[in-house]
């Protein structure tokens, strides 16, 4: 009993079980429910960081950075990057029968830039934001030269992704 009379074993009680209850629904909803990972969605988790490669290093390396990348995962020879139509925000990734994917990068954690567009994109209820403008811009400019398959992202990617996957009735796997 505390200075008041009040039951305070009755309390602790009940902060007990409610700690019991969440610790079992951390433990169940953290769990994994997969054993292995399937290998399209492992090329698309290895998409997204040849994207973050590519928008975080300088111009004069990153094909490079991602061209060796791609060849130490093993998928450099399945799959071509056309960076005539990729940008700071994600890479065209084309399949030998020529279909894409784009595959969109996460935030850099060194660009405030980034950190600041994430702030706006968190308030960005009607998908205005320049980052989705730039987006469409890329998808348009893809969509143009290839049948689009799929869009991928993590992160800030993951977002993007949906937003495209939405507007444009297209698979994602988000991150």
């Amino acid at each position: 009993y505390n200075r008041s009379g009040q039951d305070i074993n009755g309390v602790s009680d009940e902060i007990g079980v409610l700690t019991e209850e969440l610790t079992g629904f951390v433990d169940n909803v953290t769990k994994p429910n997969i054993k292995t990972i399937p290998e399209n969605v492992r090329e698309r988790a290895i998409f997204n960081r040849a994207a973050e490669l590519y928008g975080k290093h300088d111009a004069s390396v990153r094909e490079q950075i991602v061209e060796r990348y791609l060849g130490e995962k093993g998928i450099g020879e399945k799959y071509i990057v056309d960076y005539s139509l990729s940008d700071k925000n994600g890479l065209a990734v084309v399949n030998r029968e020529g279909e894409a994917i784009i595959a969109l990068r996460g935030s850099i954690a060194d660009n405030i830039n980034d950190w600041k567009q994430n702030a706006k994109l968190f308030v960005d209820t009607k998908g205005t934001s320049q980052y989705y403008n730039e987006l469409d811009k890329l998808y348009d400019n893809v969509n143009d030269n290839y049948n689009i398959k799929e869009i991928t992202g993590y992160s800030k990617g993951g977002n993007g992704a949906i937003y495209l996957a939405n507007k444009n009735n297209i698979n994602t796997t988000s991150f």
